[in-house]
């Protein structure tokens, strides 16, 4: 299982940084991320923690001066503070440029309706076509043909009382309009709106649409106020924690130390601190929105062997998702026992191994690597004894299955088939924990349906390649259908109709035939990469057979005189000692690869975790 782990932050004088560091160090559970001064890395810190604390505080200002949002109440936005708050911030933003518009708008609505209907549409026509125009503003009183050389003028609108009256005039002509110079007192030339009232009208609306939006957006986040007012009390704690020991201390006094340790060990860290006479101020956080703490994983003796494992290729368990290591490590120990096909091969290595685990145990020390080789080894010996091979010799007869040779077809057709049963039943785990883990919707219909898919695939797979049924009998006619029929029909309706379910059915459907063109070609080959266990296996047993017919050449040859029998063993114990060797690189190429790559994709999980390394750990081995 994944330990809850916990942030920690220690401030302490600088001055007392080793005596703080060894009292952690006798702790031994804290994993030491940096240790800074306020004046490094952490006054970047400080300013950071600043920052948010003023912006929660410029969100809960603007939802305390904004009680209409009260009446737009709706359910409370989700997630964590820290996210609700960077939305708030973008919400209210956006708001502001949404009401500077709408002012700009407004005014414009303004114009446009002193001018009244304009027609600009009709206007425009009007100019390609080659009609000139012009507005301008005149005294009703006063004859307009004396004003231009127009050859059409019609009044738009009119204001004043009586003598005062001006009119607001549209003139046309199809040649330039030329206004006199003498009456330049009594007109004046006008530019009119570029839209007509109604279009402004319309994006009012639209833009009254948004703001409402954005209102309801406000009004959801209102209903988390309580949430943000308690995060900003924790803000300000960690603030107060940084700025300990200010009336006393400089900057350069202080140096401050993040790091992670166990949930359930947090008092043991604050008694481990305060049992020496030293200042410090500690303060545990649950760790925020994008952060990754180290992964601590607490298993079995035999699950936590597969550690060794991890360790050696540099991966781990993301925390925040599952522990898959029990699955890890059997699906490893079974797909190395078909690598290794040999009992007597896995004897070889258990044997010894077994008494180094006594050893150490004994003594105390990390059994891990002992325990990982029995792990991968105990299958390997029961498979070589289904199969019986020992060396490439067969001496208790058949348990079970039939001989694991060449020339045994039913052998072929049972490895095949096993292999592939292996691979359906290994990936259908894999989306099992991505089911389980994930968050249920309807779309997890069409999760299930790819177990389904997968399944079907399976049976598709053994019989093309090994042509016939392997434990579930595909080929069994059902109505109309074969059994894989049926499993392909049914898979591929729930994957089609819950990918992406929508009203908008061409949508949705298309979602689902995107969905099979992109992974029903990986089902396939996925499945069909776990024959290389049987291949891999199969070129073992060969080679152990090989080395033991020349062996046996090489032993009863007169060649060699006396030394016939010395040149059959070495040539027995060389070749099989190379095979042993292949086979653990067969383990890292084949083993492993379906483990890291097939299950890990179709699982979903990417092995970016952060080992925990208590800094007591770190410490010895300075």
């Amino acid at each position: 299982m994944l330990v809850p782990m916990t942030k920690i932050l220690v401030a302490g004088q600088t001055s007392e940084k080793e005596k703080i560091l060894e009292l952690l160090r006798q702790v031994g559970n804290v994993h030491v991320e940096s240790t800074v001064s306020p004046e490094g890395d952490s006054a970047e810190t400080l300013a950071e923690l600043e920052d948010k604390i003023a912006k929660t505080k410029k969100v809960l200002d603007y939802l305390q001066s904004s009680p209409e949002l009260v009446k737009e109440s709706i359910l409370a936005m989700p997630g964590t503070p820290t996210r609700i708050i960077e939305t708030a911030l973008e919400l209210i933003e956006e708001e502001k440029k949404l009401l500077n518009k709408e002012l700009k708008l407004k005014a414009e609505m303004e114009t446009a309706k002193s001018w009244g209907k304009l027609g600009l549409q009709d206007l425009n026509y009007l100019a390609e076509n080659g009609i000139k125009y012009c507005f301008y503003q005149a005294p009703i009183s006063f004859p307009q043909e004396l004003l231009h050389n127009a050859e059409a003028v019609e009044l738009i609108s009119q204001s004043g009382i009586g003598f005062f009256t001006k009119g607001t005039f549209v003139a046309f002509s199809r040649e330039e309009i030329i206004f006199a110079d003498t009456q330049k007192k009594r007109f004046n030339m006008l530019r009119p709106p570029n839209r007509e009232a109604s279009q402004i009208e319309a994006d009012s609306m639209n833009l009254n649409k948004k703001i409402d939006e954005h209102h309801k957006s406000l009004a959801s986040i209102k209903e988390r106020e309580d949430d943000i007012r308690e995060h900003l009390k924790k803000l300000e704690a960690r603030l107060e924690m940084f700025e300990v020991h200010a009336g006393s201390l400089t900057d350069k006094d202080i140096f401050i130390l993040k790091g992670w340790c166990p949930a359930e060990e947090k008092d043991l860290v604050t008694a481990g601190l305060a049992s020496a006479d030293i200042k410090t101020a500690v303060e545990f956080l649950e760790p925020s929105e994008g952060e990754l703490p180290p992964t601590k994983l607490q298993n079995s003796e035999v699950v936590s062997s597969v550690e060794v494992v991890y360790d050696l290729l540099g991966m781990q368990i993301p925390y925040g998702t599952v522990d898959i290591s029990a699955v890890f490590l059997f699906s490893l120990a079974i797909f190395s026992a078909f690598v290794i096909g040999d009992a007597g091969y896995a004897l070889v290595g258990l044997i010894p191994l077994a008494i180094l685990y006594y050893i150490f145990k004994k003594n105390g020390k990390d059994t891990k690597v002992m325990m990982l080789g029995m792990v991968m080894l105990v299958p390997a010996l029961i498979y070589g004894m289904i199969t019986d091979s020992w060396f490439g010799f067969q001496i208790l007869g058949p348990m079970g299955l039939p001989y694991f040779d060449s020339s045994s077809s039913d052998g072929y057709a049972i490895m095949q088939g096993l292999s592939f049963f292996l691979a359906a039943l290994h990936l259908s785990i894999a989306h099992y924990y991505k089911i389980r883990y994930s968050e249920k919707s309807i779309k997890t219909i069409a999760d299930i349906s790819w177990v389904l898919f997968l399944w079907a695939m399976y049976m598709l797979i053994t019989s093309m390649i090994s042509g016939r049924d392997f434990l579930i009998p595909g080929s069994m006619q059902i109505g109309p259908y074969t059994l894989t029929g049926w499993c392909f029909l049914i898979s591929t309706l729930g994957i089609m109709l819950f990918t992406e379910p929508s009203k908008n059915i061409f949508k949705m459907l298309l979602a689902g035939a995107g969905s099979i063109a992109g992974n029903a070609g990986s089902a396939f080959s996925d499945i069909l990469s776990y024959i290389r266990l049987w291949a891999v296996g199969l070129s073992g047993a060969t080679i152990s057979a090989i080395a033991k017919n020349l062996a046996e050449v090489a032993s009863k040859s007169e060649m060699f005189m006396n030394m016939n029998i010395v040149l059959g063993f070495a040539i027995f114990f060389v070749l099989n000692f190379l095979n042993i060797g292949m086979a653990g690189v067969g383990i890292m190429a084949h083993a492993l690869r379906l483990n890291i790559l097939e299950f890990s994709n179709n699982m979903g999980i990417e092995w970016s975790g952060i080992k925990y390394k208590p800094f007591k750990k770190l410490y010895d081995n300075k």
